[in-house]
């Protein structure tokens, strides 16, 4: 019994952690870049501009073509591939992407839905709650700003660290 219990927990463990690192990933089609932000424990952050773009490949194996993940590989003038590991619905992002880059000189976007498309930096969500937490956290966040230059910072650590450094 022990070590059939010390197996599922081990199992359930590895779950976690995949499921964690998974959700730990976005990606977002801008008008110009594709970008993909990895956020578990640390940041990271990796991006594409499109008029360096000149084809996506998608790769899954059996079990990732099952789960609807894989990689895309994003390949760019320069020769060198950029790849994102552990795409959800790869095919999906790969049609945005070349919707997207092969977006017509009219301002035309071939379809791809800007009904949820933020005004300030023109980032494409697919709900409007994904908007919406965008706007929150990336645009509306509470700022804290020095009394003395007006700069603006999201912490009030940060505002600290500042007035020490510039203006101690």
């Amino acid at each position: 019994m022990g070590v059939l219990t010390a197996v599922f927990i081990f199992g359930i463990l590895i779950f976690i952690i995949t499921e964690l690192h998974r959700k730990g990933h976005h990606f977002y089609v801008t008008n110009h870049r594709v970008i993909r932000e990895f956020k578990f424990l640390s940041k990271k952050s990796s991006q594409a501009t499109f008029d360096l773009i000149t084809g996506a490949v998608v790769d899954q194996n059996l079990m990732e073509r099952i789960f609807n993940i894989g990689d895309l590989k994003i390949k760019t003038a320069s020769g060198v591939p950029v790849t994102f590991r552990g795409v959800s619905e790869p095919e999906k992002i790969k049609k945005i992407i070349v919707q997207s880059k092969h977006k017509d000189k009219t301002g035309s976007n071939n379809g791809l839905d800007e009904k949820y498309k933020c005004e300030k930096c023109d980032k494409l969500f697919e709900t409007d709650k994904d908007l919406y937490i965008h706007i929150g956290r990336i645009h509306e966040r509470e700022k804290f700003e020095c009394e003395k230059c007006g700069e603006k910072f999201d912490t009030e650590k940060g505002l600290h660290i500042h007035t020490g450094k510039k203006h101690g």
